[in-house]
């Protein structure tokens, strides 16, 4: 009976070698544009990590990714637990496994990653293009996936993963449109919030390391009594989850910013241009600066731990002073920390 097993395996591994030759060739549409958006992402992600945060290429793929599409859920480098169970068929997909689960679908805009399991959920193009403004173009919308895809490098660091963690089982963790509604409901809190940006902002915008040193104390101090009286007026600490934000979205538009400004002078990818029509070849980032393209950035909105946070990270950048290798490696770290720190050592 063995050898009749071997045999038979035999005879049908050329068959199954020409199905897939076959399903290559013939892939669906949905399925190729996908495989050449995630080729392309790969090359990205290994470019502006190489040059900015080498760190966060030492992998190529950081964790599961799901794409939905108005047609499909497409689960790229999957996990065996998310595949249990479940219906789904491989796609012909060279540069990452990728699975199309069967009788699902997703039309529904999101973009965000679990900080406890490190799966990113992504819709595509097509339907983030009609809820997000700004995003006409493939190029857009693989920005967006990079940034979760830093969360995701994120999520995979013991001590941030950690800290989350406790966050959670403490219920210091808000969610963030939560954080935007008290953002709202207390206005001294959005003008003071307004106040630190624009001495973070100013803090850029110089030179004279005094006038930062004396800048950087006026703001701890804004924080200190913006925090306090919150405190006070609410009975609850947002300061956990202030810190905890910020250090997370300002690693993730760390990445976006330097991904953009890369393809003022990167050539387009040919390839992906030949199937996707909202692949432009990089035409709308020729011309791109922070203080037009890239102005939501630095610009505080509800969430304004986002612009504190890409402030921040890029003034202690400014400052020489080191942040790569302490943000994500050390439970607790926060950029009010790390401004005391170097202040200390202006002593």
């Amino acid at each position: 009976m063995k050898s009749i097993t071997f045999l038979a395996i035999g005879f049908l591994l050329p068959v199954l070698q020409a199905s897939v030759a076959i399903s290559q060739t013939i892939a669906k549409p949905e399925e190729r544009i996908i495989c050449a958006q995630l080729a392309y992402l790969k090359e990205v992600k290994q470019r502006v990590a190489k040059s900015h945060w080498p760190d966060f290429g030492r992998q190529v793929w950081e964790g599961e990714i799901r794409i939905m599409t108005p047609q499909s859920i497409f689960i790229v480098n999957p996990e065996k637990a998310s595949l249990d169970g479940q219906p789904y068929e491989e796609c012909a997909c060279p540069v990452v496994k990728v699975v199309r689960l069967k009788d699902t679908v997703n039309t529904a805009f999101v973009m965000n990653t679990n900080f406890y399991d490190g799966i990113a959920a992504c819709s595509d193009w097509s339907i983030s293009h009609k809820v997000i403004p700004g995003i006409d173009d493939t190029e857009s919308w693989i920005l967006m996936v990079l940034h979760e895809m830093f969360h995701q490098f994120q999520s995979r660091q013991p001590a941030f993963r950690e800290q989350f963690m406790d966050m959670w089982h403490k219920k210091q963790y808000i969610p963030q449109d939560s954080v935007g509604r008290l953002y709202k409901k207390y206005p001294d809190f959005q003008e003071q919030v307004q106040q630190e940006n624009d001495l973070l902002l100013s803090c850029l915008q110089t030179d004279h390391s005094v006038h930062i040193d004396s800048m950087l104390h006026a703001l701890l101090q804004i924080r200190q009594n913006r925090l306090a009286t919150f405190r006070k007026i609410s009975g609850f600490d947002i300061e956990p989850d202030e810190n905890f934000e910020q250090i997370a979205e300002a690693g993730a538009r760390y990445i976006e910013y330097h991904f953009a400004t890369g393809l003022v002078d990167q050539p387009a990818d040919e390839s992906l241009a030949a199937i996707d029509a909202n692949y432009r070849r990089h035409e709308l980032y020729k011309s791109y600066s922070l203080q037009d393209q890239g102005r939501y950035l630095y610009i505080p909105t509800s969430k304004y731990f986002y612009a504190l946070g890409f402030n921040s990270i890029r003034l202690l950048e400014k400052l020489g002073f080191p942040f790569r290798e302490r943000l994500y490696s050390r439970k607790g770290v926060s950029f009010t920390a790390l401004f005391k720190e170097y202040l200390e050592t202006k002593k």
